[in-house]
């Protein structure tokens, strides 16, 4: 079973946005392997309004599905 529960508002997009803007480089481009979730954060305000899907519809619909990943969730409880 896929279970889906990631809705994002106007105001979390802007929230989102507003962050990422303003986090500080640490390192200049190829100089040092980073990894975080905000290039997932971007990619999902970009899928939502493309694609008339939330960002875990999305990923469920476009990679998990036709993965054969069926025991794969999306989940984000309330007030997060």
């Amino acid at each position: 079973m896929v279970r889906v529960t990631l809705t994002l508002t106007l105001a979390a997009y802007l929230e989102t946005l507003n962050t990422a803007s303003s986090l500080p480089l640490t390192a200049g481009f190829h100089e040092k392997l980073q990894y975080n979730n905000w290039n997932n954060a971007l990619a999902a305000l970009a899928t939502q309004p493309l694609a008339n899907l939330s960002p875990g519809e999305y990923l469920v619909r476009h990679f998990f599905e036709p993965l054969g990943m069926t025991r794969t969730s999306v989940i984000r409880g309330p007030g997060r």
